[in-house]
């Protein structure tokens, strides 16, 4: 079988295509199935980000209800639209406990000599600040994560072609 430089380019090309046409923004359908209530954030053209209640989605607008009031804002004027959901403050906790810990014992580890007062300490002291520091920040990062609110957001409209 003979094959052609040009086919064998055509394949990867192929690919790449059908990638991108499976990885396009979000239409602006999902925009409009959103139900009246949902809590969202957009961003605008001028780069200005605004978060509100969605009352109300057409095919050229949608309104927003803010404490300030409503207002309606342009299909043309959004580049973004997210909606925000409750996010799980445990999993924020968590990755703040596992990162706390990894440079606290950072920090325990290689300042063992100083804080003992020990000329080059051995594996099981140098363990034991790890440990100790690492254990400290860790659940104090963990805590400090847990008492913040935490949002989820979710891209459902990215406009098409200019600045993204």
């Amino acid at each position: 079988m003979i094959f052609r430089s040009g086919s064998l380019l055509g394949v990867p090309l192929m690919l790449v295509a059908g990638h991108a046409a499976l990885a396009q923004p979000d239409s602006w359908e999902k925009t409009q199935a959103l139900p009246a209530g949902a809590k969202v954030e957009l961003l605008l053209a001028g780069e200005k980000t605004v978060e509100g209640t969605l009352s109300q989605v057409s095919s050229n607008d949608l309104t927003l209800t803010r404490k300030s009031g409503s207002i309606q804002l342009a299909k043309s004027d959004i580049r973004r639209v997210w909606v925000l959901g409750k996010g799980s403050r445990l999993k924020n906790a968590g990755i703040a406990a596992l990162a706390g810990f990894a440079v606290g014992c950072t920090i325990g580890a290689t300042q063992a000599g100083q804080i003992s007062d020990m000329n080059n300490p051995g594996a099981g002291r140098r363990a034991g600040f790890c440990l100790g520091i690492g254990g400290f920040i860790g659940g104090s990062t963990a805590g400090i994560a847990a008492a913040i609110p935490a949002t989820r957001r979710t891209l459902v409209y990215r406009a098409t072609g200019g600045k993204r």
